[in-house]
């Protein structure tokens, strides 16, 4: 997902501020923020090489507003590009827990989601959002957000609810928490319903679905995936454009976990200078 600025510009039909980016790059941003300045302060400068911006980009400052919204960084003084920046206790305790099933981590993400006003509000209306079409009715009405800025904003909350997973118990760090071999059932534009998706354990599941049940209301058959396993996604209603774009979101985030996973699994190969192979120039 492109860097691109949900705030609009100056004018007398200005938006409400909200973060231009979602929770999990704003806390990717935090990561690169640590690696190089720990628990340490940082002049805004020195910020913007962190995350490849040029120092005089708005990208800069919009990411700076944007993790100052979530609540994971802190000014600490200074103006323009020496404005000092430092990490807030919520990012370090989000970025270093590496626990597999954090409930503590969970918490905090959802914490961080919840942490902008419009997100707050939103939340003490909707504790399940609710469809796209109410949220950007009130997000237009009744908080004044630009006709143009409002779906992005929209976007930004469906993907920060399904990354932190707001309003549900089930901890889902690490995983996005939908099973594997599962079919997940489109319910009234349903980024915003799959915590009602079906799911089934593993031995259980059908591995190949020939027909769609007779209720539904459209299939998308994908081509095999590796030869023997065939994959079918059954809807109430044809998905639109909106649920496409979260399903390659989910994807994206399951695959770079499974990816991790497999890198943390894959043994490492020792010499033994023992073995004359193993000696150089042997």
């Amino acid at each position: 997902m492109s860097d691109m600025a949900v705030v609009s510009k100056k004018s007398k039909d200005r938006s409400p501020n909200f973060p231009f980016i979602n929770l999990e790059r704003a806390i990717e941003r935090a990561r690169e923020f640590y690696a190089e300045e720990k628990r340490g302060v940082a002049p805004l400068s020195r910020a913007a090489v962190h995350w490849k911006f040029s120092e005089s980009s708005s990208s800069a400052l919009q990411t700076v507003s944007a993790l100052k919204s979530y609540n994971l960084l802190v000014e600490t003084g200074g103006s323009g590009k020496g404005r000092q920046l430092q990490l807030t206790d919520l990012a370090l305790r989000i970025i270093l827990d590496q626990r597999p099933e954090s409930e503590d981590r969970v918490r905090l993400i959802r914490e961080a989601a919840t942490a902008p006003s419009i997100a707050s509000d939103v939340y003490e209306r909707w504790p399940e959002l609710p469809s796209d079409s109410t949220l950007n009715h009130y997000l237009v009405l009744d908080r004044r957000f630009n006709e143009a800025t409002a779906p992005s904003v929209v976007r930004i909350l469906k993907e920060n609810h399904w990354f932190a997973r707001v309003g549900s118990d089930s901890v889902v760090s690490g995983d996005m928490g939908i099973a594997d071999n599962t079919v997940v059932e489109q319910v009234a534009r349903a980024p915003t319903r799959l915590d009602e998706a079906r799911q089934l354990p593993a031995d259980q599941a059908p591995r190949v679905r020939a027909s769609a049940p007779e209720s539904s209301g459209h299939v998308e058959q994908l081509a095999s995936l590796d030869g023997g396993t065939t994959v079918t996604l059954t809807f109430s209603a044809k998905p639109d454009v909106d649920f496409w774009e979260w399903i390659a979101f989910y994807a994206k985030a399951k695959a770079d976990k499974l990816a991790k996973v497999k890198a943390a699994e894959r043994p490492i190969h020792h010499a033994d200078p023992g073995r004359p192979e193993d000696v150089a120039g042997t």
